[in-house]
């Protein structure tokens, strides 16, 4: 009986400790009228009442991390060229940012409009408790030429 008691206590005590995670509610919203103004046309549809040529597919990933880059050093020891990693300031992810780059990509590609637009949000990614890639968006359509 005693060994039963000790064995709930213990029990109980180890799944108190288990890791919450906190509730969360994220709001979005999308604003498509800059491009509408310009003559760009963004729809989630995947059908349109009007006449198009499909330019191709294209996507955007954009996650959030440390700005960073890469530089050129000599080892002061062995005097060898050495690469390394220099980074700097955290950004966040945006997705409007992320929509923007899409619309300039599709505009490299001569389209002038996004039919079929996802938007997807990608979590962190962890290992051993560390973050290694932040989280972030895709954005992702069919650019096509009206």
């Amino acid at each position: 009986m005693k060994k039963s008691i000790i064995l709930i206590l213990s029990i109980f005590a180890l799944s108190s400790c288990v890791t919450k995670y906190p509730y969360t509610v994220r709001y979005s919203y999308f604003d498509y009228s800059e491009y509408n103004k310009k003559g760009f046309f963004i729809t989630e549809s995947n059908s349109v009442i009007f006449e198009y040529t499909p330019v191709g597919s294209i996507s955007i990933s954009i996650r959030s991390g440390y700005e960073c880059e890469e530089k050129l050093g000599i080892n002061s020891t062995t005097k060898d060229s050495l690469i390394y990693m220099s980074c700097g300031k955290y950004k966040e992810y945006n997705t409007q940012k992320a929509i923007s780059a899409l619309v300039n990509l599709a505009n490299s590609n001569d389209a002038n409009g996004i039919i079929n637009l996802k938007v997807e949000f990608i979590p962190a990614v962890y290992e051993k408790g560390n973050i290694i890639l932040g989280e972030g968006v895709i954005v992702s359509g069919m650019a096509i030429k009206k």
